[in-house]
């Protein structure tokens, strides 16, 4: 299992273009770029856009001039599209934190998904889609994380979109289990090794799971590796790449699927979603194959 961390950077570089004017946020002395950064209109959260692999984004016909500007690891950013011809974001400056050894044996709980039952393959269909679920505590104590583990599906992919990276996103939750903070104090990439379950461990930041639980997503950050067929009408019938494998559940659904979508901005209940804007009748429930492994002294 390979996972590799993005590095920290003191400035974040960012190519912006609206209209006729180019922006360019600049990452210290090498110039490099990040991708993935968002950017929001500071008065309509809905209305953004996501930076790409090479750090660049486009924003057009905005009503708004005022955006903010995030990247995981980094201080968030009000700028001006007028007036910023150069755009800067400053390191949280992270650091790993120091493992304390401790007397008492820790206890190691699982959480979440860790069989996949009557599996189905979850395939995302846009860049920097989400897909996750809500893992309540089950303990009501604050706990560890020491690992995730994601069942990754192959289903119709050739070899060579197999491998891709994928980001893993960790989140605080409000009190319907939908994501409002994010956990990771910096990006989180891990590549898909093979098929089956993979497991990213995360004991090293220190990530403490709340009373209230989490949301752990996985993000596609290389949607043009995915491969579509469509049918003549137009409407997609299968998308290639790999996937998260899914357990059907049947009954109470124990494990909230949600959705994030790029375009909107916003997490969504998968079902209710599906249900109402695409008038699909489910005859059973689904969830992504995510679980995890936490620690408690």
């Amino acid at each position: 299992m390979k996972y590799y961390c993005l590095g920290i950077f003191i400035l974040l570089s960012i190519k912006v273009k609206t209209q006729n004017i180019t922006k360019v946020i600049v990452v210290d002395e090498s110039k490099i770029t990040i991708p993935h950064a968002t950017i929001q209109a500071k008065k309509d959260l809905s209305f953004g856009t996501i930076s790409n692999l090479e750090g660049e984004f486009t924003v057009e016909n905005s009503p708004y001039d005022t955006f903010i500007v995030k990247s995981i690891g980094y201080y968030d950013k009000t700028i001006s599209l007028k007036n910023n011809d150069s755009i800067f974001l400053e390191s949280t400056n992270y650091k790993l934190p120091e493992i304390e050894v401790v007397a008492e044996e820790p206890k190691i709980h699982q959480l979440g998904i860790h069989k996949t039952k009557k599996p189905i393959q979850w395939t995302c269909t846009k860049q920097n889609q989400q897909a996750g679920i809500f893992i309540p505590n089950e303990m009501n104590q604050e706990v560890w994380l020491k690992k995730i583990k994601v069942d990754i599906g192959y289903s119709f992919v050739p070899k060579e979109v197999r491998n891709v990276n994928l980001r893993l996103r960790i989140f605080d939750v409000d009190e319907d289990g939908f994501p409002v903070k994010d956990l990771t104090p910096q990006s989180i990439i891990f590549k898909t090794s093979h098929k089956g379950w993979n497991e990213i461990p995360i004991r090293q930041y220190k990530i403490k799971m709340p009373i209230n639980g989490i949301v752990v997503s996985l993000e596609w950050i290389e949607n043009e590796k995915f491969y579509m067929e469509e049918w003549s009408d137009g409407e997609v019938t299968q998308s290639y790449g790999p996937g998260m494998k899914c357990h059907t559940t049947v009954g109470e659904i124990k494990y909230k699927f949600l959705m994030f979508d790029p375009e909107t901005f916003k997490w969504y209940d998968y079902f209710e979603y599906q249900s109402k804007i695409k008038n699909i009748d489910f005859p059973d429930f689904f969830v992504p194959s995510i679980g995890i492994e936490v620690v408690s002294y």
